[in-house]
């Protein structure tokens, strides 16, 4: 789920946690955007969710973009998927629960293994367009508090 903890409202709910010490993306052009994504038994989703997370990162020049897949033990294809896209891809990174813990707790595994300033998480499932997310950057880079 994404929630957006300032007060704009883009008609969906985004999360921003702040992981770093400079916060203001003003003042480093080096700053790191953690994408955490818990997934389970998502093999139909996979490769759109991919394609759509891709096109995201690249949208964002103000940043560097990692996206942190916790798998919570999925029991389809899914984990077979996410390791070929992170093998080939270097902003794409694969955790996988050692048993299922829901996705709460895959969150809370990704934000320990981010290594970002801040970080989003978002669904596996596409209920939360991964095209907000560069909006997101250059809303907190202009100042505003997401």
């Amino acid at each position: 789920m994404i929630r957006f903890l300032s007060e704009m409202s883009f008609g969906h709910t985004s999360n921003l946690v702040k992981l770093g010490r400079n916060m203001d993306p003003r003042q480093s052009s080096q700053l790191m955007l953690s994408l955490v994504i818990p997934v389970f038994n998502e093999e139909h989703n996979i490769m759109p969710l991919f394609a759509r997370l891709k096109t995201a990162a690249l949208q964002m020049s103000e940043v560097r973009v990692e996206v942190i897949f916790v798998d919570d033990h999925s029991t389809d294809k899914t984990s077979t998927l996410l390791m070929e896209i992170c093998k080939d891809n270097d902003i794409f990174r694969y955790l996988r629960l050692s048993r299922n813990s829901g996705s709460h707790i895959a969150v809370l595994a990704g934000l320990e293994h981010a290594r970002g300033d801040a970080a989003v998480f978002l669904a596996a499932d596409l209920q939360d367009p991964p095209e907000l997310i560069p909006r997101m950057v250059q809303e907190w880079g202009m100042g505003n508090h997401v």
